[in-house]
């Protein structure tokens, strides 16, 4: 788990930012102090607010009673009249959640670079783009992360410059990521999940305690543009729950 998960950054105000926020919310809500989503139809993020409150009092579990929620009206590529107000939420926040089809950068990349920002590190993830013409993060940021000691995986030990991305899927990535093109991000700076997975469950006591100090407190960027296994895998798991569970129903011979 990261450790400090207070102040969250959405990027839209569809399907992947509720479920997003929501399991946010379930996994670490007693730790969620405020979410700001930033969206260009402000009603529409009001209506997402509604419903994370409902699902959360339906359940009984992602309660967010306690969380400050504010909107923010911007479309991507577009300078919000708050523009002072946002910058201040993306450097200050702990967590940043992008889930938008955007063709344009949703920040520069200075709002995460500044003294203000990189005084605290924070975990963001890029779902929302899928082709080669789209982009939520800026390519500079990626840059960042790889070319100066900003992602490093310890970044107390100095000057070290050993970020890296994390990905679903490299192949995939290289042909719809188009940020991580477009930054000319080199394959040995992108590491899939299941990567890092196996090299944390190989690793001895000293790296795999680094590993995760690093995971909970170190800058972490996540961009995925979705492959088949995955869907297949969280599928069976469902299927599994539903067993376990006595719901849902089942077809003969189907």
């Amino acid at each position: 788990y990261r450790k400090e998960t207070g102040r969250i950054v959405v990027f839209g105000a569809g399907k992947q930012a509720l479920w997003h926020l929501r399991l946010a919310l379930v996994l670490r809500g007693g730790d969620v102090k405020s979410v700001t989503i930033v969206n260009r139809s402000e009603g529409r993020a009001r209506q997402l607010i509604e419903r994370l409150r409902q699902m959360g009092s339906a359940s009984g579990v992602g309660d967010c009673s306690g969380v400050e929620f504010s909107v923010i009206e911007a479309a991507p590529g577009t300078t919000p009249d708050d523009e002072s107000g946002l910058r201040a939420d993306v450097e200050e926040s702990d967590v940043i959640f992008c889930t938008t089809p955007s063709t344009e950068r949703l920040f520069p990349a200075e709002w995460l670079t500044s003294e203000r920002a990189t005084a605290k590190t924070r975990y963001i993830a890029a779902i929302g783009s899928y082709k080669l013409n789209m982009k939520e993060i800026d390519p500079d940021f990626l840059r960042a992360v790889i070319d100066t000691p900003l992602g490093a995986y310890a970044p107390s030990q100095g000057e070290k410059k050993d970020g890296v991305i994390f990905v679903d899927s490299r192949e995939a990535c290289f042909l719809e990521a188009g940020e991580l093109v477009k930054a000319k991000i080199p394959a040995e700076k992108i590491v899939e999940v299941g990567e890092f997975t196996d090299r944390l469950r190989k690793a001895g006591d000293d790296e795999a305690k680094g590993l995760k100090e690093w995971l909970a407190n170190g800058l972490v960027l996540y961009k995925s543009v979705g492959i088949g296994i995955m869907d297949l895998s969280l599928g069976k798991v469902i299927l599994e729950l539903a067993g376990k569970h006595k719901v849902g129903t089942t077809l003969a011979k189907f």
